[in-house]
């Protein structure tokens, strides 16, 4: 309140309508009211920044350019990254211990791009359908998003894909594999993986 000041004296505030919804709290004198209003909330997250300043990954909001992922797309990329490194740490659980990495909630979208090895892949066919490596085996997925996502050391892409299955038909597979095509059926689930890992596209 002391940063603001009256909220009576901003009237004429391009932030009008939120002023005159926190007015109709009125939580005044109903201190067990008090953790529902927004400015407890903002004055608790601005107290727990101080105690605990973040290790700053996460690019500014209003950065040219940036999206925020909603929380399934968000929970997929966290997991990508504790797989790699397991003190990577969800930016939305605080307080954060000192010297911890935090992965933001913000990112780059791109509609196409090309792999360190030269294979180009993109959101749509007939370039969306890739070939990966997954461990010791290989992985089929098709592209939905293709994300910069900001590290310590600049922008790194990956690419969010549905994880799709060869199917099982030798006699189709091999009229297909005549035309340069494959037959894939969607899993249902959706990974990260890293260009790196990119190692063809098809048609399908």
């Amino acid at each position: 309140m002391i940063w603001w000041g009256p909220l009576l004296s901003l009237s004429e505030f391009s932030g009008e309508r939120l002023i005159g919804t926190l007015q109709k709290m009125n939580t005044n004198g109903k201190m067990h009211e008090m953790a529902e209003t927004l400015i407890k909330q903002f004055g608790q997250l601005q107290r727990l920044k101080r105690q605990c300043p973040l290790k700053e990954v996460a690019p500014h909001a209003q950065e040219k350019g940036l999206l925020e992922v909603d929380s399934e797309t968000y929970q997929a990329l966290l997991i990508y990254y504790q797989e790699k490194d397991s003190s990577w740490r969800d930016y939305r659980l605080v307080p954060h211990p000192k010297d911890l990495q935090v992965l933001g909630g913000y990112v780059k979208e791109r509609c196409e791009t090309k792999t360190p090895g030269g294979v180009r892949l993109s959101k749509w066919a007939p370039n969306n359908l890739i070939e990966y490596i997954d461990g010791d085996s290989v992985g089929w997925g098709e592209v939905t998003h293709l994300f910069e996502v900001l590290m310590e050391e600049g922008y790194k892409e990956v690419v969010l894909v549905w994880v799709m299955k060869m199917v099982d038909n030798p006699c189709v597979q091999k009229v297909l594999a005549r035309i340069q095509s494959v037959q894939v059926e969607r899993l249902g689930v959706h990974v990260f993986i890293s260009l790196e890992d990119v190692v063809a596209t098809h048609a399908y």
